[in-house]
């Protein structure tokens, strides 16, 4: 199982891609293709939740940043606030915790009342993991097309102006 956060380096992956390095980048987010390339079977999740006690201390736009999932899968929120946890922060623990045994037990996340995640392949599908669980398809798509194609065309744009001058 490996997880990537939307500030956790994981802008990185369009380079992995991109140069088709096969290795890990901060722990997490490149070591899939290790794995999958091993016949591993490869859970990818994005961890988007931000505990309330962060909030006051990050920008909206910031969801999730690296190890936040730890707070949750471990009970920690619970344990650091002083405050009574939200209905929304008590389901998302219980929900990643279950994750996280079954993953331990049985070696396969999915389990009653979960949100099926599918196993990392050829389909790129992951378990988004915020309020609600959904499944997404090619994990940082807009990172990626960013790195690959916009770019490359800026850069290219502006070594032809500095040519011309």
């Amino acid at each position: 199982m490996t997880g990537i956060t939307s500030d956790d380096g994981g802008w990185l992956l369009s380079v992995v891609k991109m140069c088709h390095i096969k290795g890990t980048i901060n722990l997490s987010p490149g070591c899939y293709m290790l794995y999958l390339d091993a016949g591993a079977h490869v859970y990818l999740y994005e961890y988007n939740f931000a505990p309330r006690m962060w909030r006051k201390l990050r920008p909206d736009f910031v969801g999730a940043n690296h190890g936040d999932d730890l707070f949750t899968v471990f009970g920690l929120c619970s344990q650091l606030h002083m405050l009574k946890l939200l209905v929304c922060e008590e389901d998302i623990g219980k929900r990643v915790m279950k994750y996280w045994a079954n993953i331990a037990r049985p070696g396969s996340p999915n389990g009653d009342g979960l949100v099926h995640w599918p196993e990392y392949g050829q389909e790129e599908s992951y378990l988004f993991i915020d309020t609600e669980q959904v499944v997404r398809q090619q994990p940082m798509q807009e990172r990626l097309v960013f790195m690959t194609q916009i770019l490359p065309k800026m850069v290219k744009k502006i070594e032809k102006k500095e040519h011309m001058e």
